[in-house]
């Protein structure tokens, strides 16, 4: 079980907004929240269809992250990014759980 907070580009304005990230061995998932105490949350992304890959040109950022998953049988993209580089690439859930492509 990891916990920590991201930067998600958001659907419709393209802002980024800080947003609650879980990392869950038990349910084989990876959930994002809207707030913080949230107790639903607002994605459930499934680690065997999950892949994420680093996109710092699209996401404007040196620790960009593209997260693509499936949701109703249809492919899904988040975009994220840690403003911390050591956190994402040395500690983050991505190496731990699932391999990141570069």
């Amino acid at each position: 079980y990891r916990e920590g907070f991201l930067w998600k580009r958001g659907r419709d304005n393209g802002q980024f907004l800080s947003r609650k990230f879980v990392l869950s061995e038990r349910e084989g998932a990876l959930k994002y929240f809207n707030k913080q105490d949230a107790r639903d949350p607002k994605a459930l992304m499934k680690i065997e269809t999950l892949n994420a890959t680093f996109q710092p040109a699209k996401i404007g950022n040196p620790c960009g992250l593209q997260i693509t998953y499936l949701k109703d049988n249809s492919t899904r993209n988040i975009f994220v990014y840690h403003s911390d580089a050591k956190v994402q690439s040395h500690n983050s859930v991505w190496k731990n759980v699932y391999p990141v492509s570069e």
